[in-house]
């Protein structure tokens, strides 16, 4: 059975979440079933959620996310 595919913020909603210097705060969830990109669901939250179903060993993690977020190529 294919997984289920969760839409993705804009990276307009994404720039939203920005503090002045263009910094992002991320709550990372690695091992997950799915990626994912989640806006905050609390108003009073600037937190985006990121959820990738790589490990977190050997910076995997950390790499699989910046793919998701568009900051590297995905090679």
């Amino acid at each position: 059975m294919a997984r289920r595919r969760i839409p993705m913020p804009s990276a307009t909603e994404i720039r939203e979440l920005a503090d002045d210097d263009g910094r992002l705060a991320l709550r990372a969830t690695p091992n997950a079933s799915a990626d994912a990109i989640l806006l905050p669901s609390d108003a009073g939250s600037l937190e985006l959620l990121v959820r990738t179903t790589a490990t977190a060993e050997g910076g995997k993690a950390n790499d699989a996310i910046l793919r998701l977020l568009g900051f590297v190529d995905k090679a």
